[in-house]
């Protein structure tokens, strides 16, 4: 699960997520994590950062549940990580 990500998707780890700032797309995102912590502290920070159309792990248990419920993913790219 650590290297897969949601289609369409941009991959940026939570201890990352200040430098990386620009790699943010505008509007609206759902932020998620494994189990939904990371997500909720990451959307917070972007919100903070100016994101105004950022929610939280809506789906509870982030991609753990993702993967509970047969949704897609693909294999994360390297320069993701």
């Amino acid at each position: 699960m650590e290297q897969e990500a949601i289609p369409g998707s941009v991959r940026i780890p939570l201890a990352e997520l200040t430098q990386r700032q620009a790699e943010v797309p505008a509007g609206l995102m759902i932020i998620r994590c494994a189990g939904g912590w990371r997500s909720s502290v990451a959307a917070s920070a972007l919100r903070d950062l100016g994101h105004a159309d950022v929610t939280g792990d809506t789906m509870a248990g982030g991609m753990i549940e993702w993967h509970a419920e047969g949704l897609p993913v693909i294999a994360s790219l390297a320069q993701q990580d």
